[in-house]
């Protein structure tokens, strides 16, 4: 049996932060934290309108489902980050699953807000979670997601770099394209938040598996991992909630789908399992995972944030 890794060993100094052993870490933990916003904070007024106007009955129904099943999937990714962070024993990386746990909530709340403004009737609002939790593409990416809670560290890890990586891919694509066509500003701006969360996620899980693991998962295993991730995530806008929004199609989608798994393939190092390029020019084509720490700031919510000094910090807690 594999040594038990390092950051997952119980440690006296676990329960505080400084001096900080793992800079690296650290500094993801600040970089998402410099990003934080709440759901109360953007502005759906002008989503009404356009709702009400500019959408075809066909568009405003497929956006119901997709919502509704986008707030049903946040209990899928809670999960498998709580499971993380019980199991880490680094505080950089506690600290940093534990502010990913806090914006999972938030993302809930937004995609129901949305809902709650989308869908004025009561029944139809109580249906749709029901509806959507129910088929056959949830309850299969729930039950993959479902056997990684018990799984080595190291292969939950991967399994939340697909999660968070190419589970919403389908997703960024209807978003990406109302952006483009000037539509519901509300839910683009807050599409668009939760799209730069999610990348760090994903970046973040990369980083630790590659950098801080010593028992880290095979290629094989990460190949087989990704690509039935990619095979579900086709499935739900082919079959399961088929994309039908005006610029889109489900074959377009699945090469832009095969373009961001290869991309993940490679910063496990893979290698590519498509070679595909995106087909849509409004999408942000640079979906590589930047193992390193991003220097994004959640759009306008940009936070004035103090720049820690650890060294500082040091000197002046006497150590």
């Amino acid at each position: 049996m594999p040594n038990k890794e390092p950051i997952l060993k119980d440690n006296k100094d676990r329960f505080v932060i400084f001096p900080v052993k793992h800079n690296d870490i650290w500094d993801w933990f600040k970089q998402a934290q410099a990003t934080f916003w709440t759901a109360e904070e953007i502005d759906f007024h002008q989503d009404v309108q356009d709702w009400n106007t500019k959408l075809s009955s066909r568009e405003q129904n497929y956006l119901k489902q997709l919502l509704a099943f986008m707030a049903a999937s946040q209990d899928l990714s809670r999960n498998l980050t709580a499971s993380l962070n019980t199991e880490i024993k680094e505080p950089g990386s506690g600290s940093f699953f534990g502010f990913q746990q806090m914006m999972e909530n938030t993302y809930r709340e937004t995609f129901s807000m949305l809902l709650n403004i989308y869908i004025p009737e009561e029944a139809e609002y109580e249906e749709l979670p029901e509806k959507v939790t129910s088929s056959k593409t949830f309850i299969e990416r729930s039950n993959w997601q479902a056997a990684f809670e018990t799984a080595a560290f190291a292969e939950r890890l991967v399994a939340m770099a697909a999660l968070k990586g190419i589970f919403s891919t389908g997703t960024a694509c209807v978003i990406n394209r109302l952006k483009n066509r000037n539509l519901l500003p509300g839910l683009t701006y807050a599409g668009n938040l939760i799209a730069r969360d999610l990348e760090t996620h994903r970046d973040f899980a990369c980083y630790l598996h590659n950098n801080h693991l010593t028992n880290r998962v095979s290629k094989a295993r990460i190949r087989e991992i990704l690509l039935q991730a990619h095979r579900i995530e086709e499935q739900f806008f082919t079959s399961c909630l088929p994309i039908n929004m005006s610029g889109l199609s489900p074959a377009a989608t699945t090469q832009h789908l095969e373009f961001v798994t290869d991309a993940l393939l490679e910063a496990f190092g893979c290698e590519k399992e498509f070679g595909s390029e995106s087909p849509y020019a409004f999408m942000n084509n640079t979906p590589s995972p930047q193992v390193g720490i991003l220097e994004r700031r959640a759009g306008e919510l940009k936070k004035t944030t103090k720049e820690q000094d650890t060294n500082k910090i040091n000197q002046n807690t006497g150590h």
